[in-house]
């Protein structure tokens, strides 16, 4: 019998919460909670409704399942197949990265320059989560792309799940959009540099491609600063997400290539975790 078998919906949570916690799990207290409504097929608010009876072997089962894979070090998005992202529910998989809270400051710092029916690409677009958001927030035509054929299904299936209209392109950075030119472009390319530690987590778990640009992380960034104005409208913008301590040299790139009004954006922690500039305008 399942050890999580007949318990009631908040004994089986405090049960899970407390293995996470025991074994170092420092979003034990969301993490128990998103394996609880994976595991019960239903939201945290209907669980609730049933308080009154107990676990099935089925959900039981899933339950405990669900625990040895995190506790096995598997990301619970990776689990479950969803991540939150903008106040939405996004699909995500192996093989493709994970929605990062930080990366909702380069969504918001974005559509302080969008005007209505704005065009936009989502460079490196992952599971689309920066297009699709964009696209819902506001009248924009987002092309998403990304050189990982499964993240460009991955982005398919959630702009549909989300009823975004984006289109979506496979290939290699500006590849795919010849002769095409954009009132913005956003990316959040892949940022850490090869042999930095990173935790096992991430590099045990998430993609490589998705992670890693060279000896110092800014390959990518070379490449799109350099060939982005081609594919801008006069006075477009160009907004760049980057890690920890990039955001000198990400600057200095975009200074160096000719960009004008350049603008630094912090996250919710206050790190510096995104750069803007606008291509001039003649």
């Amino acid at each position: 019998m399942c050890e999580y078998e007949g318990l009631r919906p908040t004994a089986a949570l405090n049960r899970l919460r407390r293995a996470l916690l025991d074994a170092g799990d420092e979003d034990a207290r969301s993490d128990s909670r998103l394996l609880l409504e994976w595991a019960m097929e239903r939201p945290m608010e209907r669980i609730l409704l049933e308080e009154g009876r107990g676990l099935s072997p089925l959900e039981a089962s899933r339950l405990e399942e669900g625990a040895a894979r995190r506790l096995a070090g598997e990301p619970v998005q990776y689990i479950t197949r969803r991540a939150y992202f903008y106040g939405r529910p996004f699909y995500v998989e192996k093989g493709v990265l994970i929605p990062r809270r930080d990366t909702e400051t380069l969504v918001a710092a974005a559509q302080k320059k969008l005007h209505p029916a704005a065009r936009v690409l989502d460079l490196c677009c992952g599971s689309g989560c920066v297009g699709i958001s964009l696209a819902l927030e506001g009248e924009y035509a987002v092309t998403a792309s990304d050189i990982s054929r499964a993240a460009c299904r991955v982005t398919e299936r959630n702009a549909k799940a989300l009823g975004a209209a984006v289109q979506v392109r496979q290939g290699d950075l500006f590849a795919p959009h010849a002769g095409i030119r954009y009132d913005m472009i956003v990316a959040n390319p892949p940022y850490i540099p090869e042999g930095e530690p990173v935790m096992e987590l991430v590099v045990d778990h998430e993609p490589h491609l998705a992670l890693f640009a060279g000896e110092d992380g800014l390959a990518c960034y070379r490449r799109i600063v350099a060939e982005a104005q081609d594919h801008l409208v006069p006075g477009g913008w160009l907004f760049l997400e980057h890690g920890m301590g990039q955001s000198p040299a990400v600057t200095a790139l975009l200074s160096q290539r000719g960009f004008v009004d350049v603008e630094t954006y912090q996250d919710m922690e206050e790190r510096l975790r995104v750069v803007g500039a606008r291509r001039r305008k003649a």
